[in-house]
C-alpha cells in the first residue's frame, strides 16, 4: 500500500436508479435515510444487488459503525449519526478511540435544487479499503445536474514508513462545508490548486494544517467567459497530498478535470480516461448566479475499474 508496492482494488457500484436500492426523499429528508444508503450498499446488499462485504457493529437506531473487511482497515470503523432530519454528522474509530474530523457534519437541505426531480439520486463506490458517496442532484440554477462527493477511506501513501494511522475523510461540491475551497482563484499557490477547508487527512499518526491537497491543473479564475481562448484545453490531475514541501500521498481512485465544454458542464456521466471507464461527476457549489456556477465548477473523474492503494 504505497508508491513501491500498489496494490489494485476493484471497485464495486451502487446507485439510487438500480432495483430495490434505498431512496432519499429530497423533498421530504428523514432521519437516518443516509445510514439506510450506506448500510445497504456496504453490509446488506438490495433487491438482485450484492454488498460490498463490509459489516456493521455498534448499530443503534439511526448511528451505526461500519467495519471494512480488508485486513489493513482493522484499526477503523467508520461512524454515522444520521438521527437528524437536517444533517448528518460523520467520524471514524480508530483503535477504538473516535476522532471527530473537522466540518463533519453535512447538511441535508440542499440550496437551488428542484427537490421533486426525478434526477435527484445518489451512486456509490466502494473498495474492501474506502468508499466514495455521490448525492446527484437537478440544480435550478445551473438547469443540469450539480453533486456533493463524500470520501472515506486509505490514501496511497508516499511515506517510507506508512504504519500507524493513515486516512482520509473529505467532502466536497454542493452544499460542502466549505464547497468554495477547490474552486477560489484566490487560493491558489504557484500556479497549482490549493485545496483547504473541508478535509481530515492524517499520516503515520500526524495530522495538522501542515497537510494539504494540490492538483497541478492550470484551472482558470478571474470572470468566466464561454468564448474563453482556452475553452479547448482540459487539463486533468491527480490529487496530491503534501506537507512542508513534500508529496506524501495520493488520492486513490479521484483525478480533478477543469471541463471547459458548456454542453457537459452541467452532467453525470461514465465515460473513458487513458483507456479505463470512470464516472464523471461536476462539483460546484451553491450560489444563486449561473456565471459562478461555470466560474467555479469542476470535475471530478472516479475510476469505477479499480483503485490503487
Amino acid at each position: 500500500m504505497s508508491f513501491l508496492n500498489p496494490v489494485n482494488e476493484p471497485v464495486l457500484r451502487f446507485s439510487s436508479t438500480d432495483a430495490g436500492a434505498p431512496q432519499i426523499n429530497y423533498n421530504a429528508r428523514v432521519a437516518g435515510d443516509v445510514k439506510a444508503v450506506l448500510k445497504a450498499c456496504l453490509v446488506t446488499g438490495y433487491g438482485a444487488t450484492a454488498s460490498a462485504g463490509w459489516s456493521v457493529v455498534n448499530e443503534v437506531d439511526h448511528v451505526a459503525e461500519f467495519v471494512s473487511p480488508s485486513a489493513a482497515m482493522s484499526d477503523y470503523r467508520l461512524g454515522i449519526n444520521d438521527t437528524s432530519t437536517s444533517s448528518t454528522t460523520w467520524y471514524y474509530q480508530y483503535q477504538d478511540a473516535r476522532v471527530n474530523p473537522a466540518t463533519n457534519t453535512l447538511t441535508k437541505n440542499f440550496s437551488n435544487i428542484n427537490k421533486t426531480s426525478v434526477r435527484n439520486g445518489w451512486q456509490l463506490l466502494a473498495t474492501d479499503q474506502g468508499f466514495i458517496f455521490i448525492e446527484v442532484l437537478d440544480d435550478n440554477i445551473a438547469l443540469g445536474l450539480v453533486t456533493r462527493v463524500t470520501y472515506w477511506g486509505r490514501v496511497k501513501s508516499a511515506l517510507k514508513n506508512d504504519s500507524g494511522k493513515n486516512i482520509a475523510w473529505w467532502s466536497v461540491g454542493h452544499n460542502a462545508f466549505d464547497p468554495t475551497a477547490f474552486f477560489n482563484p484566490d487560493i491558489f499557490r504557484d500556479g497549482s490548486l490549493y485545496i483547504s477547508g473541508n478535509r481530515h487527512h492524517v499520516f503515520n499518526g500526524s495530522y495538522g494544517a501542515q497537510v494539504y491537497i494540490i492538483a497541478t491543473n492550470a484551472v482558470r479564475s478571474g470572470a468566466y467567459v464561454s468564448n474563453d481562448p482556452l475553452s479547448a484545453v482540459e487539463i486533468v490531475s491527480a490529487w496530491y497530498f503534501y506537507s512542508q514541501a513534500f508529496v506524501v500521498g495520493v488520492q486513490p481512485g479521484v483525478l480533478l478535470a477543469d471541463c471547459n465544454d458548456d454542453s457537459e458542464r452541467f452532467k453525470v456521466s461514465d465515460t473513458m480516461f487513458n483507456g479505463r471507464p470512470v464516472l464523471s461527476v461536476p462539483i460546484s457549489y451553491a450560489t444563486g448566479d449561473l456565471e459562478r456556477y461555470n466560474k467555479y465548477t469542476r470535475t471530478l473523474l472516479l475510476a469505477i475499474d479499480y483503485w490503487e492503494y
